[in-house]
């Protein structure tokens, strides 16, 4: 017993019947061997199922990605129009096949505009069997879309960092792709429409519509999603078994520090398959974004110096001066500066701050980002012979990450008069 399916690829908004008629030559086995005998079977009446949508070129119920790699070849005529193409795919009305109509389309896909309906009744059949054949295919054989970042934040307010969507295990070349991208916007945000962009996976030519949620491009709104379809008119070359095809760069929050991991999920991924004629939906995937651990002191010094120098305190030890510059190791540590390099030294400037219409004293300085298990003191003196550092009047005005990676400025005032602040400051740090 045998079941033969006939699939219609492309079919207008109208309904036919045709007879189908199976008319065997001559049957052969495996091994090349002609049988001989006769079929059971008869002929059949065979109805085509019209289109519900327009613009549902795969004719599924839906507008999907599919959809648009099949209407892209047709509006920059990489295939050739048949006579009812145009009636049955002009979603803008115009009266052609053209970008307008491949935007309404995205659109639709990505959640701006709502879909025309729910899928046919006639379809479910069809569709329950699509969902078979995927149940199918084990977890490690599905494709599937990961969340990555190229590399793990700091935590600090106001810093970038990049999530990747990596797509993989595909078993072959994809011309486009849909998802949407769930992320805590309390602790990050989109900071504008250049914080998105297609990853070096999607051919040149590929054609990408962004919804950031709820009002498509208004970023000081948005709620936590943003949904996307791209598609190409030609296959995204070499992109079997993989690779990044999009890119976010998010701005972290204040309220990142509530949090050591925050939740992402990435839904509702769609890939053309079959010409665009059908859609696989590849497994998903939560992602919890955590901060990299800072570097510790120890760290620091197998980065400067090596085995046999770690081991003698006079060349490595906290107290020791490697460059003989003034600063002991663990000051060039906590100063971000180089332990090698005399002309390396620490930045530290004092200015006047304005507080409350009134100026005080203060020292700005640069220090490592992150220095856990540190403290510094500020120590005073009015003739650099005594050096009082039992006292408390300073106070941290801010800490800022600046352009050097990984280093932090800070403006540290002196709450007392201008006129009774001694002559000298200096910066004391310590292991605590």
């Amino acid at each position: 017993m045998a079941t033969v399916w006939f699939r219609v690829l492309s079919i207008p908004m109208v309904p036919r019947s045709e007879t189908v008629r199976n008319q065997p030559v001559n049957y052969s086995n495996t091994a090349g061997t002609r049988l001989f005998g006769g079929t059971m079977v008869t002929r059949t009446d065979l109805t085509i199922i019209p289109r519900d949508y327009i613009g549902d070129i795969n004719a599924n119920g839906l507008l999907d990605i599919g959809d648009a790699y099949r209407l892209q070849r047709l509006v920059n005529g990489s295939d050739p129009k048949r006579s009812w193409d145009t009636a049955i795919n002009d979603l803008n009305g115009s009266g052609n096949l053209d970008s307008g109509d491949l935007i309404r389309l995205l659109r639709a896909i990505v959640g701006i505009d709502p879909q025309p309906g729910q899928p046919a009744p006639l379809l479910d059949k069809a569709k329950a069997r699509g969902k078979e054949e995927a149940a199918d295919k084990s977890a490690a054989d599905r494709p599937r879309f990961r969340l990555a970042v190229a590399e793990a934040p700091l935590g600090i307010p106001g810093e970038t960092v990049t999530v990747q969507v990596i797509a993989e295990n595909l078993s072959q070349d994809i011309s486009g792709v849909s998802f949407a991208l769930d992320y805590p916007v309390e602790a990050l945000r989109l900071p504008g429409f250049s914080s998105h962009k297609v990853g070096p996976l999607a051919a040149a030519s590929t054609f990408a519509l962004w919804n950031v949620s709820p009002s498509v491009t208004n970023y000081s709104a948005q709620d936590g999603t943003i949904s996307v379809g791209m598609t190409a008119e030609e296959l995204w070359q070499n992109s079997a078994p993989g690779g990044v095809v999009a890119e976010f760069d998010f701005e972290i929050q204040p309220a990142w520090a509530s949090n050591d991991n925050w939740h992402l999920r990435l839904r509702d991924a769609q890939i053309p398959t079959d010409q665009g004629y059908s859609v696989a939906d590849p497994a998903g995937d939560d992602f919890f974004l955590s901060v990299q651990p800072p570097a510790t002191y120890a760290d620091w010094l197998a980065e400067h110096f090596n085995a046999a120098e770690r081991a003698d305190p006079l060349v490595s030890g906290a107290s020791a001066d490697a460059d003989l510059d003034g600063i002991n190791n663990f000051g060039e540590f906590y100063f971000a500066t180089d332990p090698r390099s005399g002309d390396s030294r620490p930045k530290i400037a004092p200015i006047l701050v304005d507080v409350g219409g009134e100026p005080f004293f203060a020292v700005s300085y640069r220090r490592r980002l992150q220095v856990p298990g540190t403290g510094i003191g500020y120590e005073l003196s009015r003739d650099l012979a005594v050096w009082d550092g039992d006292h408390d009047c300073e106070e941290v005005l801010s800490v800022t990450p600046v352009a050097e990676p990984e280093v932090a400025e800070v403006i540290v005032r002196f709450v007392v008069p201008l006129a009774e602040v001694p002559r000298f400051v200096r910066l004391v740090p310590y292991l605590e």
